[in-house]
């Protein structure tokens, strides 16, 4: 399993909460109620639970909560993301941003496609052309009102189908955005003059 220990550290997460996260998710389908309490601890589950983080089974059984607890949804996401690779805060709260926008219009008909992916596509986007998170947005919203594009989300940075063996980083050209960008520079700079002021 990676970790993104940057961004464990950007959300001040703990390794022991991760380790906790960790042991919910394969609590599915192994017992591992004994890891849970020497790692987690009574206290620590309860506070999870609290946090959205864990849930619990019903059971008639007369079972502990160690054998009851399971990752919920919102902890799931949140492993995703601290198992995603380059990722930071910012580009958490760009996925957000982009997700507003990406769906403000045809909703219905619109998806992201495979979320952790397209957020490392973002970050790993924004560190090769050296953008500032703002940049970033910016061109993303040019994109979105000008161009007319696939209904999956994902596919705005990159699509499997067009590079079977490749990975994004090595490819980017071939990104949509990329394209978009190379294409109208010297209009989307001067446009970033206009609307970021930092």
């Amino acid at each position: 399993m990676y970790i993104n220990l940057k961004l464990a550290k950007a959300k001040d997460i703990h390794l022991s909460k991760i380790i906790s996260l960790q042991l919910l998710k394969q609590a599915k389908t192994s017992d591992v109620s004994g890891d849970l309490e020497n790692y987690c601890g009574a206290v620590g589950l309860q506070q999870l639970i609290e946090q959205g983080y864990a849930e619990c089974l019903k059971s008639k059984k007369n079972t502990t909560l160690f054998h009851l607890a399971r990752l919920s949804k919102k902890g799931k996401e949140l492993l995703e993301m601290l198992e995603t690779p380059d990722i930071e805060e910012g580009d958490i709260n760009m996925m957000d941003y982009l997700v507003k926008m990406y769906f403000s219009d045809d909703a219905e008909d619109r998806k992201i496609g495979n979320k952790k992916a397209t957020l490392m596509y973002i970050s790993q986007f924004r560190q090769i052309m050296g953008f500032t998170l703002h940049e970033m947005y910016y061109l993303c919203s040019l994109f979105c009102a000008e161009e007319k594009f696939t209904k999956v989300m994902e596919y705005i940075f990159f699509q499997k189908k067009d590079n079977p063996y490749g990975k994004f980083k090595d490819n980017i050209e071939s990104s949509k955005l990329h394209i978009f960008y190379e294409t109208n520079k010297d209009r989307i700079h001067k446009y970033w003059e206009q609307v970021i002021k930092e």
